[in-house]
Formats: structure tokens, sequence, C-alpha cells
């Protein structure tokens, strides 16, 4: 029966930022298991799946970086301070066979995700990337509708809860009957996941549309009107 020989680690790059809740096992992240018969295989997790699909072969660990150091253990799923983290994958077993990669988290403020606008923002998902974050900041006050139009092979993109940073925490942001009070000049943080079937080409396209609801501005009274609608069973 061939062994384990040795184990590599490939880690997509991707912006991950404090405040946000994200697994350490980066979405994409493949680990090549190699054998001693010369063959090998690829095992590529992703967020909801990672740590099932490790375990069977790794055991994950995170560690705070410090002056080169592994320091302090975190744990699998968090949110997690800025700073620089390595994450080492050993084999179970006691043949010492290990991989690693690092990662940096931003502060909200450092990180740069994509920007949505008024009107349409066409926009990919990809399997190996279930969760995005946008953001958007509203020229003026006032309600708006967040809709989307599905193109391509998927099961279904959801539009999680918005947030807003205050005081380096979240505050997060609800419908209300399907529309968003929003404030100028406000950034808003906006996750979308996408959930795709198992035989999907590997990405699915989705329109974000983004609408200002209009305001009524003033009303009025034709006075003297003496015309009147009959309604049924109405006492009016």
């Amino acid at each position: 029966v061939p062994y384990v020989d040795s184990i590599s680690v490939v880690a997509p790059s991707r912006e991950i930022a404090e405040t946000i809740n994200s697994s350490y096992v980066i979405n994409g992240t493949a680990l090549t298991i190699n054998y001693s018969n010369g063959t090998s295989e690829t095992v590529t997790a992703y967020d909801s799946y990672a740590y099932g699909q490790y375990e069977d072969y790794f055991y994950a660990t995170i560690y705070k970086l410090s002056d080169g150091t592994e320091g302090d253990q975190y744990s699998y799923y968090r949110t997690l301070p800025a700073g620089d983290y390595r994450v080492v994958f050993e084999y179970n077993s006691d043949d010492n066979i290990s991989a690693y990669y690092d990662f940096t988290v931003k502060t909200i403020a450092e990180a740069s995700f994509p920007a949505l606008s008024i009107g349409s923002n066409p926009q990919t998902f990809s399997v190996s990337e279930m969760t995005y974050y946008f953001t958007f900041t509203p020229a003026a006050s006032g309600r708006y509708k967040f809709s989307g139009t599905y193109y391509g092979d998927y099961y279904q993109i959801s539009r999680n809860t918005f947030f807003t940073i205050s005081d380096g925490s979240k505050q997060y942001v609800y419908a209300s009957n399907g529309y968003y009070s929003m404030t100028a000049g406000e950034v808003y943080y906006i996750p979308y996941t996408a959930y795709l079937y198992s035989y999907s080409s590997g990405s699915a396209s989705y329109d974000i549309t983004i609408e200002k609801v209009p305001e009524i501005s003033s009303i009025s009274v034709v006075p003297n009107k003496t015309e009147f609608i009959e309604l049924h069973e109405s006492y009016y």
C-alpha cells in the first residue's frame, strides 16, 4: 500500500479583513498529496466544506505570526484581528509531514472590496470563492432597492445581511419590506454567497441592480371637488 511521502499546499490570493467572519482555510486552497509510488491527488476546499474535506487527511492549525515565529493558536472559523498568520497542515502520522501558507488580515479600512454603483453591476461568482464582499456608498440618503438577475449554471445566489463599521465593530443593516434605508456617505459592506450545482461549469453570472427609491416631495388636494366614486359596500 503506497504511503504519503510529502504534501504541498497552494492558497489563492484573497482579500481578508478583520470584522468579517471567515474560514482561515481560504476558498480554493489546494492540498496535493504525493504518494510513495509516484502518484498524487489534490484536494480543493471551499468555504462550507473545507474542514470536512481535509480532516480525513490532515489537521489544520492557524497561528498568528510574531517576529517570524508561530504564536497564539486560533480556532478554525472565526473573525480574526488584523495581523499576519500561518496555516499549518499536518498529516495524521508520526512522520512529521506538513505544509503551510501565510496570509495577512487587513483592517477594514485597509481592505479594498469591489464597489457597487447605482444601476447595473454585472458580477461573476466562481465555485472557488463562494462568498463575495462588495461596498456601496450612497450619494444621497433614502431608501434603496437591491435586486439581481441570474445567468449560467447555479443553484442560488443570496444576498446576506449588510453591515457598516462603527467604532471598529459591525452594525447590521436590515431590509424593511425589501428596501434598505441608507445614509449618504456611509460605506455599506454587502456579502453575496453563491450556491452552485455540483455539475456547475465553475462560475455563475449575476447582475446586481441598485435603485434609489423616489421620495414624495409634496402632495396637494384639489379644493371644492364634488365628484365621488361609488365603492362597493363602502360608506364613502
